[in-house]
Parts: C-alpha cells; structure tokens; sequence
C-alpha cells in the first residue's frame, strides 16, 4: 500500500513539472482562434432559423470577443484655439458723446452760477440806496440759466464788451460746441471688436489638458 502511494506522488509530481514545462500558447494562434471563433458566430447569426436563446448567448459572446480584439478608440479631442474669440459691433462714438457732455455741463454750471449770483447782487440793490454802478441787469444774469442760448441772449441784453464777449466767445462757444460734439457722436457709428464673454473651459489633449478663458468686456 505504502508503495502505491509513493508511485501515485511521483506521477502526480512529473505530470505537474511536465504542467510547468509547456511553453505559453502563441499569441497570433490565440489571436486567429478568436477570428475563427467570430466568424463562425457571425455565421450562426445569419441563420434565419436560430431560436432566440441561442441567438441571445451567440451575440454576448460577439461581442465579449469583439471587446478583446477590438479596444474602443482612444477619445482624440480637439485642441482648442488659444486665440481670443471676438465678434464685430457697431457703437457709438462714446468718446466724442461723453466729451460733449462734459463740456455742455462745465460751460453751462458756470453761467448758471454767475447768473444766480448776479440776480442775487441785484435783488439786494433792489431794496438798497446803495447800488452798485456797472452791475449786469436782471435779464443779462437770469438769461444764463437757459441752456446753450443763455450766453448769447445775455450778451445782447447787457451789451458791456466786459460783460458780452466772453459769453459770446467762450462760455456760447464751448456749450454749442459740446452740443454738436454730443449729436454727431450719437449719430456715428463705427466698427468695434468685442471679446466674446468670460467663458472657462476645461480641454485634454493627448500631451495634457488645461483651462481656456476668454471673455467679453
């Protein structure tokens, strides 16, 4: 019996060392016995009278087999543009608009002061026995509140070469200008180049990936 034993643990000792010896199967034999064994399932599915258990196992195997010889194809993304995106817009001259603006209100603020101070001067010599000689009349002052005529109709209503010209050749000037500067800058258009909008973008490439930012200002 003893001896028995020892010859069974010699046969099982050789087999597995014999086991352990076998050289690894062929890739490419491996790799055809694959093709083979999808052909042939691909032709059990053309047949017509296949029962659909059959059927359902024959096209789970595929495609396990397929997902082997077939690895899904590396997801290739575009590689974004780092150029700024822009589009064109047709705007206003904000420039020649707020220019005029501000110097319509600086001429004007400074006829509506020397026009209230005056009216005020001769409120006062009004009710005094002091009057002050050479002093604008109450038209020429109040007439400085209208706006972009006032200076002109004051020079005209006090016609004093001390008092008239200045508000004809600076304070009427700059407010007729600053009028014109605003309306034709309102009335022109030109061509812009607006950034499109702050926009965060995450992107991979194969060499890596990154954030692309662009905006809209």
């Amino acid at each position: 019996m003893r001896t028995l034993l020892i010859a069974s643990f010699c046969v099982s000792l050789l087999g597995s060392a014999a086991h352990a010896q076998e050289p690894p199967p062929d890739p490419a034999a491996v790799l055809e016995n694959a093709r083979g064994t999808i052909d042939h399932y691909r032709k059990l599915l053309a047949d017509p009278a296949l029962d659909p258990v059959t059927r359902a196992n024959v096209e789970r195997e595929l495609a396990i087999l397929r997902a082997q010889l077939e690895p899904a194809p590396r997801l290739q993304l575009p590689e974004p543009s780092m150029r700024p995106q822009y589009h064109y817009e047709w705007r206003r001259d904000r420039g020649m608009i707020a220019g005029g603006i501000s110097l319509l209100a600086t001429a004007y603020m400074g006829a509506v002061i020397t026009g209230s101070i005056y009216l005020d001067i001769n409120d006062r010599n009004a009710n005094s026995m002091y009057a002050q000689p050479n002093t604008p009349n109450s038209a020429a002052a109040g007439t400085l509140l209208i706006p972009v005529l006032g200076p002109i109709i004051s020079a005209f209503c006090y016609l004093h070469a001390s008092w008239a010209l200045p508000w004809l050749l600076v304070d009427a000037a700059a407010q007729v200008g600053g009028l014109t500067m605003t309306i034709v800058g309102a009335r022109t258009k030109h061509k812009v180049a607006v950034l499109d909008k702050l926009v965060i973008t995450p992107y991979a490439v194969p060499e890596g990936g990154g954030l692309k930012i662009s905006g809209r200002f």
